[in-house]
Parts: structure tokens; C-alpha cells; sequence
């Protein structure tokens, strides 16, 4: 089993070195400034800055519209799990019953 950790470890460490070399290759190629304009506002970044902004803005509105299906499995996970508590405790209502009864 230590062996197992090790190579996932080695993995986790393999897979963000590879990553951040993606990152940092693709912010030295896309260095050039670019000019953004939004309504009557006008300001200069680098490319890969508009990117990084661009994928941040994705992922929150992403996160943002899959809230409330994620809120509504977890209240589906409570009601199920209230629901199973609830037949344990009457199959042993169930059982005490006709244990007393014979």
C-alpha cells in the first residue's frame, strides 16, 4: 500500500509540473498587451491576463448556475437518509412488537 501512495503522489507532483509549464508557456507567448474597451471604458493588459480572467469568470459562472442542482441532490441525500433512519427504527419497532406478543 506505501508504494501505491508514493506513486500517486509522484503523479500529483508529475501532472502540476507539467501544468504550470503550460501556464507559464502560454503566458510567455501571449505577453503582448491588448487593449479592451467596455462601454466608455478603455484599458490595456497582457493577452494571457484576459485569459486567466476570461477561464475565472467561466469557472464562477459555472459554479454559479450548477448551485442549485448540487443544493437540490444534497437535500435529496438528507430526505433519503431521513427516510432510511426512519425504517430502521419501525422494522425494529416491528420486531419488539412480535417479540412481545408471542
Amino acid at each position: 500500500m506505501p508504494n501505491q501512495k508514493s506513486d500517486k503522489s509522484l503523479f500529483r507532483l508529475i501532472s502540476t509540473l507539467i501544468l504550470i509549464g503550460l501556464i507559464v508557456t502560454l503566458a510567455l507567448q501571449n505577453s503582448t498587451s491588448q487593449e479592451v474597451k467596455i462601454y466608455f471604458w478603455s484599458f490595456s493588459l497582457p493577452l494571457f491576463v484576459l485569459l486567466f480572467l476570461a477561464f475565472v469568470i467561466g469557472v464562477l459562472l459555472m459554479l454559479v448556475l450548477l448551485y442549485p442542482k448540487y443544493r437540490k441532490a444534497d437535500s435529496s441525500d438528507s430526505k433519503i437518509l431521513r427516510l432510511e433512519q426512519e425504517i430502521t427504527r419501525l422494522e425494529k419497532q416491528v420486531t419488539s412488537n412480535t417479540t412481545e406478543s408471542k
